[in-house]
């Protein structure tokens, strides 16, 4: 059983209360005193289907510091000056981890850089190395392929917006692509057929690169299903984002193919004729969008 020693202020608060020296309890070198619960003690008998007391917690007994029962003001000023000094030790702490973090990047050029990639795993890393001082061979092997990558990509998205603008066509920064119920213009990619969550059934995935440059992924909707790669659709979807400029959508309505590939100019259909002589000729075949007016 461990043995404290009073000090003389603790002593003078034992002699102020008048109690009794082997009733106290030291708890981080701070002395407590059991006293009774103030929230429960207007009760002559606890309620057994009440919930247990947030101070005691049914017990009916809690334990005080003995300043605070001397003196609750001197008590707080403690409590506020022991804050102060841990808010102090973070800071003194966050300079220290800095420095260290700063001494280390310095021997890695170009690797303070690759951290501020807009990517979970440099966010991470960035954490590890304010906490413990260092990073693995491993993880600055990845940082740098991570940064390559993101700088590949920004390079092809300027190359990319001067050729949208070269055109004519709208801009928009692949940095905010647009989330929730949006309305989708653009241009099929790339299609396949995978296996449904539910059911044996095969649905079809389309690839498309909206006018504003970012390309969504999703089920293709059936008012569309004879669409191919190269048509223009339009169509109403919900986008998830997952990077810069690329996402997902889903629940996708009022679809319809704005232009056919196949049939865009210098696309038509040719009919082939051979003549009695055995001559060939051709002449193409223009298809029209149909006059629904005059049909109904």
């Amino acid at each position: 059983m461990a043995v404290h020693i009073h000090t003389a202020e603790t002593r003078a608060w034992i002699l102020k209360l008048g109690i009794d020296a082997s009733e106290l309890v030291y708890h981080r070198g701070e002395p407590y005193l059991w006293c009774v619960c103030t929230a429960c003690e207007p009760e002559p008998e606890p309620d057994p289907y009440a919930p247990a007391c947030s101070r005691c917690g049914g017990g009916r007994k809690m334990l005080v510091r003995l300043d605070w029962l001397i003196d609750p003001e001197f008590s707080k000023a403690r409590a506020a000056e022991a804050r102060r000094m841990a808010r102090a030790d973070k800071r003194t702490i966050r300079r220290r981890d800095s420095a260290r973090a700063r001494a280390f990047l310095a021997e890695f050029p170009g690797l303070a850089r690759d951290l501020r990639t807009q990517d979970k795993i440099c966010k991470q890393s960035a954490r590890d190395l304010i906490s413990s001082g260092r990073l693995t061979r491993k993880q600055i092997r990845l940082i740098r392929k991570i940064g390559r990558q993101a700088r590949a990509k920004a390079a092809e998205n300027a190359e990319r917006i001067a050729i949208r603008k070269a055109e004519g066509l709208p801009v928009r920064n692949f940095q905010a692509i647009p989330e929730g119920r949006q309305t989708i213009v653009g241009k099929i990619i790339s299609m396949r057929a995978e296996d449904a969550y539910y059911g044996h059934r095969r649905v079809v995935k389309m690839l498309v690169e909206d006018d504003c440059g970012f390309r969504v992924w999703g089920s293709k909707p059936r008012a569309i299903s004879g669409a191919d790669r190269g048509d223009r659709v339009r169509f109403t979807a919900t986008i998830e984002r997952k990077d810069s400029r690329f996402g997902f959508f889903s629940y996708p309505n009022k679809a319809e193919v704005i232009e056919s590939a196949r049939l865009s100019a210098g696309s038509n259909l040719t009919l082939w004729s051979v003549a009695a002589d055995g001559t060939e000729s051709a002449s193409p075949i223009i298809r029209r969008p149909r006059d629904r007016s005059a049909s109904a």
